[in-house]
């Protein structure tokens, strides 16, 4: 199992412990966000972001046949793609 998938999977736990809807997670997103940036850096999170949307973009067009889904997804691509962040963040 790779580091990413390892990370990933605490990510994801630290968000949305099984059992708990959106109130009981309050806070927790912004702390894993917070602990992934730290770990990387923000344009390495941002890039990753960027490459889920494209994914998500593509997987719509081909398993769903949904454009305007697959749109609004490329479109939230090319907007992180054009973010300029100052060096070392």
């Amino acid at each position: 199992m790779s580091n990413t998938y390892t990370e990933a999977q605490k990510f994801l736990s630290l968000v949305s412990p099984q059992g708990q809807g959106p109130a009981q997670t309050e806070g927790k997103i912004d702390d894993a966000l917070e602990a992934l940036v730290d770990k990387a850096s923000l344009g390495d999170i941002i890039t990753a972001l960027e490459d889920i949307c494209y994914g998500k973009a593509d997987h719509l067009r081909s398993n769903w046949q949904d454009e305007a889904a697959a749109k609004d997804w490329e479109k939230a691509g090319k907007a992180l793609d054009r973010l300029t962040l100052p060096k070392g963040l």
